[in-house]
């Protein structure tokens, strides 16, 4: 699958835009694609990595837009997704990781103790290689991790993993300061996956759920901050 070659179409689709858009990101140099004789065709793997990348750097603005599209191309998210994901035993209040290397394995073990896992060691060196690429680390000290590319035998289910780490680490955010909360998203589908990601974004952005998690005193508190915060995000969508 992460090889895979996609036309326009199909291009298009996966990234929840219009051919025409599609278009002007060719034209502008805007998107990695290839030539194939007269055809200009996209490796799904590297569609996979710029389209995580433009998510996580996305404006609040945009961010919205891209959210909603997803939601409504996506049946599963329009009703509330970290209910069906998460669990109070997915968080951990207390990673002790000193270093990226550390938190990475830290989180990869937590969601190993879902059991939904199927290689705890291709897992890690899948999250490691994402890392190399680009960091996931986020503005407001949180990151969002994640695989470059979704295998179906990976995990048993989808599922979202949490931690909260017990000192601040830098992990290669953008504004150049230290993260502490940190989100692992854990998709069989690339579509769940993308609307998880945009979905995670909108609810640290603009809300008080970054601050809230912090001074949350255990896991079962920061489970309840999430879910409230995904009810708040969806209801502004839903009365706009």
């Amino acid at each position: 699958m992460p090889y895979r070659i996609l036309n326009f179409e199909d291009a298009a689709a996966y990234l929840s835009i219009e051919v025409s858009e599609l278009n002007e990101l060719v034209k502008n140099g805007e998107i990695p694609f290839e030539h194939r004789g007269n055809r200009i065709v996209f490796k799904k793997g590297d569609i996979d990595d710029w389209s995580s990348k433009r998510i996580l750097q996305m404006e609040t603005n945009n961010l919205k837009k891209y959210h909603q599209i997803t939601t409504s191309k996506n049946q599963l998210s329009e009703a509330a997704l970290m209910p069906l994901l998460l669990k109070v035993d997915y968080i951990s209040p207390a990673i002790t990781g000193k270093t990226k290397p550390s938190i990475i394995r830290e989180m990869a073990k937590l969601a190993d103790k879902t059991g939904l896992v199927s290689d705890i060691g291709e897992f890690t060196d899948e999250l490691i290689e994402r890392e190399e690429l680009c960091s996931t680390g986020l503005p407001g000290g949180i990151a969002i991790l994640h695989t470059r590319t979704r295998h179906p035998y990976m995990f048993l289910n989808s599922f979202l993993v949490v931690g909260r780490s017990v000192q601040k680490i830098y992990f290669g955010a953008p504004d150049g300061e230290p993260t502490d909360l940190f989100f692992l998203i854990c998709s069989k589908e690339d579509q769940l996956h993308l609307n998880i990601l945009a979905r995670l974004c909108l609810m640290s952005h603009n809300t008080d759920m970054l601050e809230a998690l912090r001074m949350a005193e255990d896991s079962s508190q920061m489970f309840d901050i999430i879910l409230k915060t995904e009810e708040e995000i969806l209801q502004k969508k839903s009365s706009h």
